[in-house]
């Protein structure tokens, strides 16, 4: 059986689909450096095409057309424009799978592709397969249950030319805990490149961030760990100041003025009002010290992040694998105070330590974070071969 491939990137869907017996004849992406990567790794090449423009023709010998196209538009990690002209490249593969009357077309997006009123776009999606002459199933995968340490889920369309219904149950291996994966061994700092090595501040950070837990201000649960718990970074408060932080943490998202987001400034007379007595001298110095911020009679906490320096659980699953997952101000090895290394990212996304990145670091990670965890597409790609 052979399949071929849009918007391939370096090559995580066109990997699994590979291991499970199907036979690579076409590729295409349009950025280089995932290319290069693509092609050193796949005993075929990867052709840049500008998908966007270009009219792609399928041959008649490829049975299986898979396309990750990008989900930049639909994640919940970025703006989620319903007008992103990215969130229109789902139709390529349906375009040019239907007229050549491919046997199985299977189209991969994040989960955001299916929620809210991007739901709207992916059952258009299944309408036009549908009215081709297609059965469709829509399904939605998490790559821990597939021997991948992390907490990735990913939505499926797959379409079989015909109007005969069909199964899907890809088999499960669910993965062991992240130190499984990685080891944990000791980089020197000096492999580390600059701009992911640690500087003072954040080594400081770094120390006060245990296994679990994340530097967040706006959440209070346990898995927080605040600003003003690190005074040596961020500067010392008093009991009183502390307190009002918290009150400050609490309001904010329970006296709501708008209908989106999950917090709003506090209005400082609702403030004192809850307080039951005079702030301003608490205000004044909070301010000072960067720990709030004070704007038109309403007060808000200066650091509204959800969660940074995020360390995971040794023997737990790792955060999903993002693009920006080589930041320690994002991201902490569970034991280590540090960032992931490349190595250990593709590990955490199911790669074997046989396939190679190239090009900048940054872009390692960000060909890494964009791909579809290959375990988890053989997965799917030997229940596809059933349903063939």
């Amino acid at each position: 059986m052979n399949f071929g491939s849009l918007f391939c990137g370096c090559g995580g869907l066109d990997l699994g689909f590979q291991d499970a017996g199907l036979n690579p004849i076409f590729a295409y992406d349009n950025w280089q450096a995932a290319i290069d990567t693509y092609n050193h790794n796949f005993h075929h090449s990867a052709e840049k095409r500008d998908l966007s423009v270009e009219q792609i023709i399928i041959p008649k010998s490829c049975d299986v057309l898979v396309s990750g196209s990008p989900c930049q538009g639909y994640s919940t990690l970025g703006k989620r424009r319903v007008d992103d002209p990215r969130n229109n490249l789902l139709f390529k593969a349906i375009d040019a799978g239907t007229e050549s009357r491919v046997p199985i077309i299977v189209l991969e997006n994040v989960v955001g592709a299916i929620q809210g009123v991007f739901r709207n776009n992916w059952e258009k999606a299944e309408r036009q397969l549908q009215n081709n002459g297609y059965w469709t199933k829509t399904i939605v995968l998490d790559a821990s249950n597939f021997n991948v340490p992390q907490q990735r889920k990913r939505v499926f369309l797959v379409a079989r030319l015909g109007k005969k219904d069909f199964q899907l149950d890809p088999i499960k291996q669910n993965a062991k805990g992240l130190g499984h994966y990685i080891g944990n061994n000791k980089i020197d700092p000096e492999d580390i490149p600059k701009n992911f090595q640690l500087s003072s501040d954040q080594l400081k950070i770094s120390k006060a961030i245990a296994q679990g837990k994340k530097l967040c201000d706006v959440r209070l649960g346990d898995r927080s760990v605040h600003t003003w718990d690190i005074p040596e970074v961020f500067g010392t408060t008093s009991a009183e100041e502390k307190l009002l932080l918290v009150t400050i943490s609490k309001l904010r998202r329970r006296l709501r003025r708008r209908s989106n987001g999950d917090a709003d400034p506090v209005e400082l007379e609702q403030l004192k009002q809850h307080c039951g007595y005079e702030l301003d001298k608490q205000i004044l110095s909070l301010v000072k010290k960067g720990y709030i911020t004070k704007k038109d009679g309403y007060i808000d906490l200066s650091h509204r992040f959800n969660g940074k320096y995020k360390r995971p659980f040794y023997d737990g699953f790792s955060p999903t694998v993002d693009t920006t997952f080589g930041n320690p101000k994002n991201f902490l090895h569970p034991t280590q105070h540090r960032g992931f290394t490349v190595r250990e990212a593709a590990k955490i996304q199911g790669f074997p330590d046989s396939f190679e990145f190239f090009g900048s670091i940054h872009n390692q990670f960000k060909m890494i974070g964009n791909a579809v965890p290959p375990p988890l597409a053989k997965a799917l790609a030997e229940s596809i071969l059933k349903v063939l």
